[in-house]
């Protein structure tokens, strides 16, 4: 009479609640959101025509900050933020990045970098 009795009078062998808390640790969640690296975007005033999408090469040119698409200059950083700055000077002046939107009148365009 002890725990023989006890196990065949309940009928279904005791299973820790805490047992399935071990399969939903390993399924992804809501806090297993992995982040990527950080961009930054900043407007080009555009000389020429630009399409989304186009990879381009933003470079220092004195104190002003070009855009260039190969060796085709594409446009200008007006006002470059100290961010830009900072990240020209980490890699010695050059920077790739991507045109992400054209203005509707085809004057500015946002660059992710």
């Amino acid at each position: 009479m002890g725990i023989d009795f006890i196990r065949a009078a309940s009928g279904k062998p005791y299973v820790k609640r805490w047992a399935k808390g071990h399969e939903r640790a390993r399924t992804p969640g809501l806090f297993d959101i992995q982040f990527g690296a950080e961009t930054k975007i900043v407007t080009a005033a555009l000389s020429s025509e630009a399409q989304p999408g186009t990879k381009v090469i933003l470079q220092r040119c004195g104190t002003e900050v070009m855009v260039f698409e190969g060796l085709k200059s594409v446009g200008k950083l007006l006002d470059p933020p100290a961010s830009v700055s900072a990240a020209l000077d980490a890699s010695h002046g050059l920077t790739p990045g991507v045109i992400d939107r054209v203005g509707g009148l085809g004057h500015t365009a946002e660059i992710s970098f």
